[in-house]
């Protein structure tokens, strides 16, 4: 399976746990995501000299997760509501069908597509240039 397979199983899991949790209970929402995502890229980590370890428990590996599946979940949802002509005017000639391929609708949801995706390039591109700084022994008491 594909990574693309991948994001667009995701999209569809999130979808299902969306109406599940119709009450939306955020903390059962997440929980049920992070146990049960296929999009497990998320490492657990540890290094004993130090005592670190980052799993599933630490704040860091769920934000970490999170944020993969936000990203997918919205890129896959605008991606289709283009590629699906997503629209709410039943006064266009397309009337009521579904999926309503409006060109119109379409072009909206593509242009918000890179809006998106451009908003996720910008802020990796922050960090590519400005990654942090570790510390050496050599500049550690200075």
């Amino acid at each position: 399976m594909s990574l693309n397979d991948d994001i667009v199983s995701g999209y569809r899991y999130v979808q299902d746990l969306i109406t599940k949790h119709s009450q939306f209970n955020l903390n059962n929402f997440l929980l049920d995501l992070f146990y049960n995502t296929k999009l497990k890229q998320v490492p657990e980590k540890n290094l004993e000299p130090c005592n670190l370890q980052y799993s599933v428990q630490h704040l860091e590996n769920r934000m970490w997760t999170l944020a993969l599946i936000s990203l997918s979940w919205i890129l896959n949802n605008l991606k289709e509501k283009t590629e699906d002509g997503h629209c709410h005017n039943t006064n266009h000639e397309h009337g009521d069908i579904n999926p309503r391929l409006c060109p119109i609708g379409s072009q909206f949801h593509k242009d918000l597509y890179d809006e998106c995706l451009n908003s996720f390039k910008e802020i990796l591109q922050v960090y590519k240039d400005h990654p942090p700084k570790v510390i050496s022994v050599d500049n550690q008491n200075t």
